[in-house]
């Protein structure tokens, strides 16, 4: 699944996002379900696991700091698992809920192109859990 991710070529601050938008906090999205250019927003338990999601045609771009380019990757590329059982865990892809446990590809950057064109092409997982989910329609 990592290596459905790429590096794409768009900052978040430029794309024109209103910042005054009107969001609406749910606790379960599936990525296949959404309209193409339907912004998430989710929050893990660390600071540092903020992710900004939007959607496009059967794809989707995360960025983790708003200055920077992003990933682009399938809609399936982004999954949760939960405990079913202690023996038991269900993976979901294409699924965000709130209080499953979730996997992000890690950002990593390249320290010479900061600010803007920097990240790398992911080689790890960054594995948290989902504490706060917000959604912006179109």
């Amino acid at each position: 699944m990592l290596k459905l991710f790429e590096p794409n070529n768009e900052i978040f601050e430029k794309i024109g996002v209103n910042q005054d938008i009107s969001v609406e906090t749910v606790d379960l999205i599936d990525l296949r379900e959404q309209n193409p250019e339907t912004l998430i927003w989710v929050m893990g338990s660390s600071f540092a696991a903020m992710y900004i999601i939007r959607i496009n045609r059967g794809s989707l771009d995360i960025w983790r700091n708003t200055g920077n380019n992003g990933f682009r990757g399938s809609l399936e590329s982004v999954f949760s698992h939960y405990s079913i059982s202690k023996e038991e865990v269900e993976f979901e892809e294409g699924i965000i809920r709130k209080d499953s446990r979730f996997y992000m590809p890690y950002f990593k950057y390249d320290l010479s192109k900061l600010p803007e064109m920097s990240v790398l092409k992911p080689d790890n997982w960054w594995v948290d859990e989902y504490r706060d989910i917000k959604i912006r329609k179109t």
